[in-house]
């Protein structure tokens, strides 16, 4: 993919947060900061439907989006990232939501209800801590 192709898949994510196929935030993958990690080593994450994500999951890169059913710039931005899912190349990045809320079901037929084809986890703890997310807003 292109530069221009990649500006267009990456316009209007907002807050999500995207890892490089490194697994390491693009703004930090830089080759002065030897320091930081190469790679992320995900956590046992299972998904909303039950499944659990292989360990190599985002070895193409990830988009990593935390929301709340509560909120209403969630409600927006999801509508972006679900875009940008139906236009991804199917070796492109993948996107993985992360609901702050719950319970699970709620999450689920919310998300069923909004259309998402993205999984959608509630392993908040995990992936706060993995990518240092505070727990501020989503």
């Amino acid at each position: 993919m292109n530069a221009a192709g990649r500006r267009q898949v990456l316009k209007g994510l907002g807050s999500a947060l995207v890892l490089g196929a490194s697994g390491v935030p693009p703004a930090f993958a830089q080759a002065d900061q030897p320091s930081l990690p190469t790679t992320v080593k995900w956590p046992r994450v299972t998904l909303l439907d039950g499944r659990v994500l292989a360990p190599d999951w985002a070895s193409r890169g990830a988009i990593v989006v935390f929301w709340a059913t509560w909120c209403p710039f969630c409600h927006r931005h999801n509508k972006n990232i679900q875009a940008l899912q139906l236009k991804l190349p199917a070796q492109g990045p993948r996107i993985l939501g992360v609901a702050v809320d719950g319970p699970p079901q709620k999450v689920r037929q919310f998300a069923q209800r909004e259309g998402y084809t993205f999984p959608v986890t509630d392993s908040v703890d995990a992936l706060r801590a993995l990518l240092g997310v505070g727990k501020s807003l989503p």
